[in-house]
Parts: structure tokens; C-alpha cells; sequence
């Protein structure tokens, strides 16, 4: 279990509910990723706190998160919110981790599914509600082209898991 602790495992049975809304911000800071991770889940769950606001600490915290089930969770947060999250999260497309394409393949993938985005970002973007498609759609206006890139990954793969065919911007 001490290898799962170091990676921010958490049994949902040891989480400290009674902790206010401040100190579940101050725990993102905390230096065990179990901490952290029950922070993430339970902000999640929090009304006294608009979006834009949470959205702001969990990035924080997600750019230099090293624990494997931490991350997980700050990016089931994110992938809880709406417009307001995402204005927040579009800047982060493409620069947390190494991760993201820089180039074509060589080939073309022979999977029947569409791929998971490989951009911490824009995979969180893809797992979000597809209400938020029309949000995303304006971002791609201003972002650089390597964010863009990543961005339309991310729609992509909102569009074919949700299966929206008919959107006219997906087709565009």
C-alpha cells in the first residue's frame, strides 16, 4: 500500500469531510499526494466555490503534480466544469508535460476508436460535458496553433464519444 500512498491512492472511506473549503485549497499544497488527491475530490464536490476559482489552484496544482492518482483526480474535477473552467484551462493546452504530438505519424493509426489526446489538457477538455462544444469552438480563435492543434484533438474526441455528428462546427 506504500507505493500507492506515494502515487496519491485514496480510499474513499479515509476522506476528511468536515475540512472547509479553505482548507481543502490550502491541502493542494500539502506535501503528501494523498492529501492532495482527497483535496481535488472534494472540492469536486463543493458549492461555496465558483468555478473560476477552483479551476485556478487545481491547474496549479496539476502543472507540477507528480503522483499518477492525484493528477487523475484534479483532472475528474476539471472535466466537471463548464464555460468558466474551460476559459480557465485553454491557456494550459499543450504545456503541461511532454506528451503532446509534434509531428504526423508515419503512418495512420489503424484503431476503429478515436484516440485519447495525448495533452493532459486537452484529454480532460475531451472528457468534459458536450454542452461545453460551443465554449471550445470560440477558444479556437485565439489560441497559438500548437494549442489549436491540441484543441481540436480534444474536440474530436468529445465529438465521436458523445456522438456529435450533426454539430455543424464538428464538421467544419
Amino acid at each position: 500500500m506504500d507505493k500507492l500512498e506515494k502515487r496519491g491512492y485514496l480510499d474513499k472511506d479515509y476522506l476528511p469531510h468536515s475540512l472547509s473549503t479553505t482548507a481543502l485549497l490550502k491541502s493542494l499544497e500539502s506535501a503528501k499526494p494523498q492529501a492532495r488527491t482527497a483535496a481535488a475530490y472534494l472540492l469536486s464536490e463543493r458549492q461555496d466555490i465558483d468555478e473560476a476559482s477552483l479551476a485556478k489552484p487545481l491547474l496549479k496544482t496539476l502543472q507540477f503534480e507528480k503522483a499518477l492518482y492525484t493528477k487523475i483526480e484534479l483532472c475528474r474535477t476539471l472535466e466537471k466544469g463548464s464555460s468558466a473552467t474551460i476559459n480557465e484551462i485553454l491557456p494550459y493546452l499543450g504545456i503541461i508535460g511532454n506528451n503532446q504530438h509534434h509531428s504526423l505519424p508515419a503512418r495512420v493509426s489503424k484503431k476503429q476508436s478515436y484516440p485519447l489526446p495525448r495533452d493532459i489538457i486537452a484529454r480532460t477538455i475531451g472528457h468534459m460535458k458536450p454542452e461545453n462544444i460551443s465554449t471550445l469552438f470560440k477558444g479556437l480563435k485565439n489560441l497559438p496553433l500548437e494549442q489549436t492543434r491540441e484543441l481540436i484533438d480534444a474536440i474530436g474526441f468529445l465529438c465521436f464519444y458523445n456522438q456529435i455528428i450533426n454539430e455543424e462546427n464538428c464538421v467544419k
